[in-house]
């Protein structure tokens, strides 16, 4: 049993992210079932979410401070540029990741589309279809930006390219979407390069639990 433990399930996106930090890095590390919204849930997330992250005696919560420290703590290639510059393209990403893009693309189209109807009820396709103007524009922003470089924040995998990845893989499987999203040359061949990588294909999580 290994010491590294993510909190979650492997369906999360932010779950996934903190899984191919540890893959990157060679650390072994085991994804645990939790029910978040149970009460003692709160000792490792005050706000009910996931994952939590647990190392030993060390505990700590969300996905940015998980994976900044898996990459700090343990050996292997670096998640994280080491010029300033770098760092903050990095940084960039991830906050424009978590605030702008994830909310356009998952809740209202991946999840109304998918696990909506896996869960018994109808997708509301009006939902669908007024999300649709800004998930192509965050598809947009993507493309833009990996036309002139290889991966999100420069040359170097980062960790912010880990916190797309998950994302774009339900964004290509979404028939809302997916199309849209693979005739923009610059995101679809940074897909085809992070989908090669042990990280990715290693943490291709099953279909969610009902």
């Amino acid at each position: 049993m290994s010491d590294v433990i993510i909190f979650g399930f492997p369906q999360s996106t932010y779950v996934r992210t903190a899984a191919m930090a540890c893959v990157e890095k060679g650390v072994a590390y085991e994804v645990r079932g939790v029910d978040f919204m149970a009460d003692d849930y709160r000792g490792r997330h005050p706000f009910q979410k996931i994952p939590a992250f647990q190392h030993g005696d060390f505990h700590c919560i969300e996905t940015p401070a998980i994976a900044v420290y898996v990459d700090q703590r343990f050996e292997g290639p670096p998640l994280q540029p080491a010029d300033p510059a770098g760092k903050a393209l990095m940084w960039q990403w991830i906050s424009s990741i978590e605030c702008y893009m994830y909310p356009a693309l998952i809740p209202d189209i991946v999840i109304e589309r998918v696990v909506v109807p896996l869960r018994g009820g109808v997708s509301d396709e009006e939902k669908i279809k007024a999300a649709l103007p800004r998930a192509e524009y965050c598809l947009d922003v993507l493309n833009e930006a990996l036309e002139s470089s290889a991966w999100l924040a420069g040359d170097q995998l980062t960790i912010a390219d880990l916190f797309l990845a998950p994302i774009a893989a339900y964004i290509a499987a979404s028939p809302d979407i997916g199309d849209s999203a693979r005739r923009r040359g610059g995101l679809t061949a940074w897909l085809a390069r992070i989908s090669e990588r042990p990280s990715f294909t290693g943490t291709n999580p099953p279909p969610p639990k009902l």
